[in-house]
């Protein structure tokens, strides 16, 4: 008899024990929902649970063809969900001026949102217990505003989705700012277009009077149609050659520039011999560099594989790099163009030069269109500096990284990286 009195008085006091633990438990929640910054309120089900569970006993599985047929019934099932209880965070992002206004406003919202809350049902119906959405909602002050939501089903052992709570967050101003930056980034990327298909455009415009002054140019310096009279005019046809072919040059630049920009350059590739081409750029500067007794020095191992590239674009490359160590290298200096496989079979390929050097933060100045170090007055040369960003660009084109080691002083290396699969076999 004392064995069975002391089990019953341990079945009570574990008994006890529990409905303290759980009404702890409660308690907490309540706390949690009333006091946190974030709008809750918690709706019943349980009228749509029964509705849904007849359904399925009559043998329609297909809760949402069922609302579809017959949006009376959809609408009745909205209008039986019950506001159990709101926070405060709630009722102030809503604008009401207390619950009973919440409240009030609730059944409106049901009302104006009859497709959201079917959704939400047929997911539930589907086995879902966690939901997560947004939607537009016009508060009581009658700004419209982005709700983002989560929905979570408490579990109870009938199942009666009779405590379902929102979490609901007032994500408007994100949605505003993310559309404007949708926007703006819209706007950046039509009015690159328009620039590219303006420059490109223009290009071609000057591109064919150029071609013909130096082509008429050209017939007076050779003096086809009889002597020119004072030896003056044969100088200037000279100088006009010189700045013509210049113009040309920054006009195919920016041609080229606006083709990538737009996406339409393609890549003609082939198998390029690199000491071939490195042989015939460093003819185009020669000139120059005879010019400042400026050592133009070929480092290419023998049996080097090829590059498969667009030759044209890579004789671009090279022409602009060599082109700029030579104009930054000072009388007797030295330009080195050389070329070296990797360990990984990359190709490198670089052009070294003994001249000034580049300051570190103007390194990043220079790779931009038009970008010039002019900190430098030794850098203070003729051009446009585009050639070092149109390098860069084309280099991308092929899957390759330009970059550039310098310090004023010690003279500049520019070397472009070709990744393994563009070395021939």
């Amino acid at each position: 008899m004392l064995t069975k009195l002391f089990k019953i008085g341990f079945d009570l006091s574990q008994q006890r024990s529990d409905e303290e633990a759980l009404l702890d438990q409660e308690h907490r929640y309540q706390d949690l929902f009333k006091q946190s910054p974030v709008g809750f309120w918690e709706e019943d089900y349980s009228q749509v649970r029964a509705l849904v569970s007849a359904l399925e006993q009559r043998g329609i599985t297909n809760i949402r063809g069922h609302f579809v047929e017959n949006p009376d019934v959809l609408r009745e099932v909205v209008q039986s969900i019950r506001l159990n209880d709101v926070n405060e965070a709630a009722i102030a992002m809503f604008g009401a001026r207390d619950r009973a206004e919440l409240f009030a406003f609730h059944e409106s919202l049901k009302m104006l949102m009859v497709e959201s809350y079917g959704e939400v049902i047929c997911s539930l119906a589907g086995g879902k217990r966690d939901l997560r959405y947004d939607y537009e909602a016009k508060m009581d002050s009658g700004r419209i505003a982005h709700v983002l939501t989560t929905l979570h089903v408490v579990e109870t052992d009938d199942d009666s989705w009779a405590r379902v709570v929102y979490l609901q967050e007032d994500v408007t101003l994100f949605r505003e700012t993310e559309q404007a930056l949708f926007e703006a980034r819209e706007k950046a990327e039509w009015a690159s277009r328009a620039k590219s298909e303006f420059l490109a455009h223009m290009s071609h415009e000057l591109r064919t009077p150029m071609n013909a002054i130096l082509g008429f140019n050209q017939i007076m310096i050779e003096q086809v149609f009889g002597p020119l009279g004072t030896p003056k005019y044969i100088e200037y046809t000279h100088d006009i050659k010189k700045a013509a072919e210049h113009l040309l040059q920054v006009i195919n630049d920016i041609l080229d520039i606006s083709k990538i920009e737009a996406g339409q350059m393609v890549l003609e590739e082939t198998s390029v011999d690199l000491k071939d081409l490195f042989e015939s750029c460093i003819s185009m500067v020669r000139g120059r560099a005879d010019a400042g007794r400026t050592e133009l020095v070929l480092q290419v191992p023998e049996n080097a594989p090829c590059l498969l590239a667009d030759e044209r674009m890579i004789s671009q490359i090279a022409i602009n790099l060599l082109t700029n160590a030579v104009k930054f290298t000072p009388d007797e200096g030295e330009v080195t163009a050389s070329m070296i496989v990797r360990e990984d079979n990359g190709i490198d390929i670089a052009v070294a030069d003994t001249g000034c050097g580049i300051a570190k933060d103007d390194i990043e100045r220079i790779l931009e269109p038009f970008g010039q170090a002019q900190r430098n007055s030794q850098l203070s040369q003729e051009g446009t500096g585009l050639g070092l960003s149109l390098s860069q660009q084309l280099s991308a084109l092929h899957d390759a990284n330009l970059r550039i080691e310098s310090e004023p002083g010690t003279g500049t290396v520019v070397t472009v990286s070709f990744p393994p699969h563009r070395t021939a076999p």
